[in-house]
């Protein structure tokens, strides 16, 4: 009897630590999405050019940083119970594994599969006029950025850029003509596929005075080329194939 009562013990404090798990690594990804929305939501007030004030990269890097740290923590909590689900019976640890796996897929861990949108964002290939600032014309990565958050604003459950999964720590940084993804390195065009409801993905998008309008309407002072989402009913987005802060998949 005390064994099968430890071994209940032990499953009932890992399905809540998980229970913990999830619920932070969601409140997380809510809080930084929101920080996200609110700067975007300032921009149409603001100097198109400009795109991201200080203050407001500002806020944003502050927050990432404090998630990074986070999921880091919560990495390794996840490391100590799959190894928990390990040594518990055998008749209970795919209950275990099963909320292991909701909360890798939630992560990024893991590759998903479903109907979504895909399109491209590309430079614009036209000469660039003489008076012009030739940085209008080319992707940058707060232009990805923005059109990420979009996704994920739009309800969009997985996000990859050029097959490169985008997670809660994922870092968007420009590296001369090159933008570096999870620490890749990669350049246009830059192929989006996202997975979740189409509709609203693509209404999120192409609404009046939405990002893809912001990004390449020349009255806004931005001249990139970004083809019409299309709709797919099946997307393979794979799984993130880096690690967080060390903590390997």
């Amino acid at each position: 009897m005390p064994i099968k009562t430890d071994k209940r013990l032990r499953l009932t404090v890992s399905l809540t630590m998980i229970s913990v798990i999830l619920g932070l690594m969601l409140s997380m990804q809510y809080k930084n999405m929101r920080v996200t929305a609110e700067s975007q939501a300032k921009l149409p007030q603001i100097d198109p050019k400009a795109q991201y004030t200080a203050e407001q990269l500002g806020r944003i890097k502050d927050e990432n940083q404090g998630l990074e740290e986070s999921i880091e923590k919560l990495n390794k909590e996840l490391h100590s119970l799959e190894k928990l689900a390990g040594n518990v019976d055998q008749n209970l640890a795919p209950e275990i594994r099963d909320e292991l796996t909701k909360y890798k897929i939630m992560s990024g861990l893991l590759a998903v599969k479903g109907p979504g949108i895909t399109f491209t964002v590309d430079d614009n290939k036209k000469d660039t006029p003489t008076d012009k600032d030739v940085l209008l014309y080319i992707t940058h990565d707060s232009d990805l950025r923005m059109l990420v958050n979009e996704l994920f604003i739009a309800g969009a459950e997985a996000v990859s850029i050029n097959g490169q999964r985008i997670t809660t720590t994922t870092g968007i940084i420009c590296i001369g003509t090159v933008v570096k993804i999870n620490n890749q390195r990669v350049a246009t065009p830059f192929v989006l596929n996202a997975i979740g409801d189409p509709k609203n993905m693509i209404n999120a998008l192409e609404t009046r005075g939405g990002v893809i309008e912001l990004l390449t309407r020349p009255e806004n002072g931005r001249y990139l080329t970004i083809t019409p989402p299309k709709q797919s009913p099946s997307i393979t987005i794979p799984g993130y194939a880096g690690d967080f802060n060390g903590m390997k998949k």
